[in-house]
């Protein structure tokens, strides 16, 4: 029971948080100046922020998260899950004020500076709080309920889209922009307030389910190791799945960014049409749970995995050669697509990495993933600026980018098939599969971990594909 109060908290904390994150959107035409109720007066608190500096929100927010995430594995290893979920909070709510207090600065130039070093904070306890919150669902969920657990976490995050996308627009009309972004900080506030109880709830009950010595010690008392050894002691396996995640995600979150755009560019729809319409893709999404139940229920996540990005890779390519394949039907499979990968991604690393990895693996996966996005933001931002070719073409060339970045992140996923099948104990196609075990943890301890591992009866060598050194360990 204890673990499902941590994963609403956790949740919660994802909902606000990227709440925040997403209000940017609606107030577009507010922070940019172009609203009818900036230009005739009503609202005098617009900003008159440039298209680059508008964008330039999102790609630090990426970078900045993506740097975080990268570290939180190890910060996690060497201060515990308590002192983490306390930093994070702390960080949320400095970010939080900052970017809610920029608007009153003596100029829009200030303000950018302002709200931009706001984002930069948050980002750095927004990204951080999805590692932790991924480690540890990783382990109290392990061989029970991880893929739908997974899919709840994420589906927060769709929801707090949907709701931003369908309150805010409505909200700024009443009010304006700087009551809007307090009214937006007052909601948010739930989001370190939540981190904090999150981490209390792993702190007070985790220790009856989960061997604590992951993350606050070492194995059999001897000292956890922290550092960059933990990266290199990760699986081909692995490293396999990050390079999906670099070239799927960094994909997926260029499409939802600048589709709107490309369908009142190339189709002639309304803002509002073109908003709708990409908004089928996140709806759709929410069913991402029953995903994680299949992966629970049955496993087969290379299965997933081959499947989901194959779906992005053909929405992508009908779009950009397929004459006729309508903008809802590639709406259709990008949906679908993401609400597979989501779970499938995130549950196959568990399977595939050592217990005391964990953290690690899943802070470079979600580093790699935030690095995606702002790499493929900016690069796809000086394509649709290239204004000596047409229009048709500009996003003929944005396609064909992201199609072959989805087509890679395919053909790695037939490699992971490819490994899975060369490992006895097929990890990602195995219902529920024991994780592997650390090279400095002797066989006897590893029955601790959780209670999966104490199915295991004898020493196998196995186990040698996850290190050189294991086989002498455990024999």
């Amino acid at each position: 029971m204890n673990r499902w109060v941590f994963l609403f908290f956790s949740s919660l904390t994802f909902f606000t948080a990227e709440f925040f994150v997403d209000q940017s959107a609606p107030l577009v035409s507010r922070l940019s100046g172009t609203a009818e109720a900036c230009n005739n007066g009503t609202d005098n608190t617009c900003l008159d922020f440039t298209a680059t500096q508008f964008n330039s929100l999102f790609v630090a927010h990426f970078w900045a998260g993506g740097l975080a995430a990268l570290c939180t594995g190890f910060i996690i290893g060497k201060f515990g899950v308590w002192f983490t979920s306390c930093g994070t909070a702390g960080l949320l709510l400095v970010g939080l004020l900052l970017f809610t207090i920029g608007p009153y600065s003596a100029s829009t130039t200030i303000a950018f500076w302002v709200m931009l070093f706001g984002r930069l904070i948050f980002a750095l306890g927004y990204f951080a709080q999805i590692v932790l919150s991924h480690q540890v669902k990783a382990h109290w969920f392990f061989g029970r309920e991880l893929g739908v657990a997974y899919g709840i976490y994420h589906d927060s995050s769709r929801l707090s889209m949907i709701f931003a996308y369908a309150s805010l627009g409505s909200i700024v009309r009443r009010v304006g922009l700087q009551n809007t972004l307090w009214i937006t900080f007052a909601i948010c506030m739930l989001a370190p307030i939540c981190a904090i109880t999150a981490g209390w709830i792993y702190k007070k009950y985790a220790s009856n389910t989960i061997d604590t010595a992951v993350f606050t010690g070492g194995f059999a008392g001897r000292p956890h190791e922290f550092g960059l050894r933990k990266c290199i002691e990760l699986a081909p396996d692995y490293w396999i799945i990050a390079g999906m995640i670099f070239c799927y995600f960094g994909g997926i979150f260029t499409t939802l960014a600048d589709f709107p755009k490309y369908l009142t560019e190339v189709y002639g729809y309304s803002e509002t049409k073109a908003g709708q319409l990409t908004g089928i893709i996140p709806d759709i999404a929410i069913i991402t749970p029953l995903f994680g139940y299949l992966i629970d229920r049955f496993g087969r996540r290379d299965i997933f995995n081959f499947t989901g990005t194959l779906l992005f890779f053909f929405g992508l390519i009908g779009i950009a050669f397929i004459p006729g394949f309508m903008p809802p039907l590639a709406c259709l499979f990008i949906a679908i697509s993401f609400a597979i990968m989501t779970v499938s991604f995130w549950s196959s690393i568990p399977v595939i990495t050592p217990p005391s990895h964990v953290g690690v693996a899943m802070g470079i996966g979600i580093g790699l993933q935030a690095l995606a996005a702002g790499l493929l933001l900016l690069i796809t931002g000086f394509l649709l600026d290239q204004m000596t070719i047409s229009v048709v073409q500009r996003w003929m060339n944005f396609f064909i980018l992201l199609a072959t970045l989805a087509g890679l992140s395919w053909l790695l996923s037939g490699a992971s098939i490819y490994l899975d099948r060369k490992n006895p104990k097929r990890p990602l196609r195995r219902r529920h599969q024991l994780p592997a075990v650390p090279e400095d943890m002797a066989f006897e301890d590893a029955g601790e971990l959780s209670p999966l591992m104490k199915e295991i009866q004898k020493p196998d060598d196995r186990y040698a594909q996850y290190s050189p050194m294991l086989t002498a360990v455990i024999t």
